[in-house]
């Protein structure tokens, strides 16, 4: 399973991004980690719902997940600007409210849940490319909605 062990080495130290290896993108290393380290729930949320089953390295997902969007901290991963990388990857994150909410937004204390809220909140004041890239607002709005936090 990709998840698993085989991640584990391309964590950075706060656990907020993954950098694996001969990984290249048009915007900065630290966007591209923070794309990488998203893209893991679209994987993780339907174990974590179906089989209420915790991927092996997902307490390390999760410190990501805090630290990510504490903007007090070293691994936060920045406020985003219109047709930002990020918004395509708040996608996730509203996915995986939507299904698992109880092994994100339940687990998280008072100061983490506002943190996220305030992180994915971005996307409704920043402009997204005409595209597919409209469909991410929708999707974290409804993930934001799934656990009782404004849109």
């Amino acid at each position: 399973m990709i998840y698993g062990g085989k991640l584990e080495p391309y964590y950075d130290s706060f656990h907020s991004r993954i950098l694996p290896e001969g990984a290249g993108a048009a915007y900065s290393d630290e966007v591209a980690g923070m794309e990488c380290f998203s893209r893991v729930l679209w994987g993780a949320a339907p174990p974590l719902l179906a089989h209420q089953k915790k991927p092996e390295l997902w307490p390390r997902h999760l410190q990501g997940i805090m630290n990510g969007t504490n903007p007090n901290h070293q691994g936060y991963w920045g406020d985003i600007h219109d047709y930002d990388q990020r918004i395509v990857e708040m996608a996730a994150f509203g996915y995986a409210l939507c299904i698992a909410p109880d092994e994100i937004w339940h687990v998280l204390g008072e100061k983490e849940q506002q943190n996220l809220v305030n992180w994915l909140s971005q996307i409704n004041r920043f402009k997204a490319h005409d595209c597919n890239w409209l469909f991410f607002a929708v999707i974290v709005n409804i993930g934001l909605k799934q656990v009782g936090a404004p849109i």
